[in-house]
């Protein structure tokens, strides 16, 4: 008999609180702020640009990537080798990304009779789409011309690397993980940093190399760019090194916050961040108070918040194209009160998602840990 478990094992609530809060942003983003000039050509939404108040919403996504920090390095510590790690991350991800895919598909080819959504119509890029491989490396691999199914799905591919990078450090060599993580992750920096016009423009008196360089630059992150995100990644590690260690001198207690500071210094002064350094900061802000005094931020143990957060993985995957279909669809219904319809969309997405969360996901995984891993390693 298959015994239903927790898909993380013993959950964190305030994590789950904050995943709550990441993806509301989100979602209010991509149902206010994302589909309007001069973000898009065309309104998809009936109440136009009036509710345009959350364009910042997007963040959500590098607290997403500072969360998976965190989670990852746990993770790790509960993992025998590389391959029972992928293992348990695919189990995790596949089911609800398949699922997610194949219904988003399925809905824009019934409904989406406008094409807001052209990429959803295509099965080469559901096919694509399900493998989290950015689709410039398969198009240049295999020459062929696929794209996202949704376009939410391209935050999957900077997941996919970080956990390569993590999972092979810390599998190098364990004792010395967070010595070894940081040499990376400060030499990923570098690179991104050398690889800029920016930098050449400054520095280099030769005017074509400059040009040169940054193609470069620009090519290699067409295909892999978690060195865009790595300082959120990073945040999350030392956050989890900070947190999970309680009886470290306090010389290494120091030395991580030490670190853990120098990553949000980094991305602060980075010119990638110069549009969103209130964001970064306020992002910061909440992931900082929950490694050092949770007690602030208690309003993270909202079970609703929970809830939301809980099943965040599977609504971050399928809100985007299905609720601004519907939103679009359903909002001249409203007529003078069309903002209640995202709210009943927003409202309709997240019953969805937690229903399928608990009836459908925690089976999914359950079903696959006890068929492809052995029992000791569950």
């Amino acid at each position: 008999m298959i015994k239903i478990t927790s898909d993380h094992g013993e959950r964190m609530p305030t994590i789950d609180g904050m995943r709550g809060i990441a993806i509301i942003g989100v979602i209010l983003y991509h149902f206010f702020s994302r589909w309007i000039p001069p973000a898009n050509t065309t309104l998809f939404y009936p109440y136009g640009d009036k509710y345009n108040f959350f364009s910042y919403g997007q963040y959500g996504v590098q607290l997403f990537f500072m969360i998976s920090g965190f989670v990852i390095v746990k993770t790790l510590e509960t993992t025998n080798s590389t391959k029972q790690f992928w293992i348990k991350r695919l189990i995790r991800l596949w089911p609800p990304l398949t699922i997610s895919s194949i219904l988003i598909f399925l809905s824009l080819m019934w409904y989406d009779n406008d094409f807001l959504f052209s990429n959803g119509h295509k099965i080469n890029n559901l096919f694509s789409s399900i493998t989290m491989i950015n689709p410039n490396i398969l198009n240049k691999l295999i020459k062929t011309n696929v794209d996202y199914l949704n376009g939410s799905y391209w935050s999957l591919w900077p997941e996919i690397q970080f956990y390569f990078l993590c999972s092979t450090v810390y599998f190098f060599d364990k004792s010395n993980f967070y010595r070894n993580y940081f040499i990376f992750a400060i030499l990923i920096n570098l690179m991104l940093f050398i690889l800029t016009a920016d930098f050449w423009s400054r520095y280099c008196t030769n005017q074509g190399l400059p040009l040169n360089i940054a193609y470069l630059g620009t090519t290699i992150n067409t295909y892999f760019n978690l060195p865009d995100f790595i300082n959120y990644f990073s945040i999350g590690v030392f956050g989890y090194a900070i947190y999970s260690d309680k009886n470290i001198s306090k010389k290494s207690r120091y030395l991580k916050i030490f670190v853990f500071s120098f990553f949000i210094l980094i991305q602060l002064l980075s010119p990638h961040a110069y549009q969103s350094r209130k964001m970064v900061v306020i992002i910061v802000t909440i992931f900082s108070l929950f490694i050092f005094n949770q007690k602030m931020i208690r309003v993270l143990d909202n079970k609703l918040l929970i809830k939301i957060g809980v099943s965040s993985y599977f609504l971050y995957l399928i809100h985007e194209p299905v609720g601004v279909l519907m939103i679009n669809k359903l909002g001249n219904y409203f007529q003078d009160y069309t903002f209640l319809t995202p709210l009943i969309v927003i409202s309709i997405l997240i019953y969805f998602c937690i229903l399928f969360h608990k009836r459908v996901e925690i089976w999914c995984i359950s079903f696959l840990k006890f068929h492809l891993l052995k029992k000791k390693d569950v």
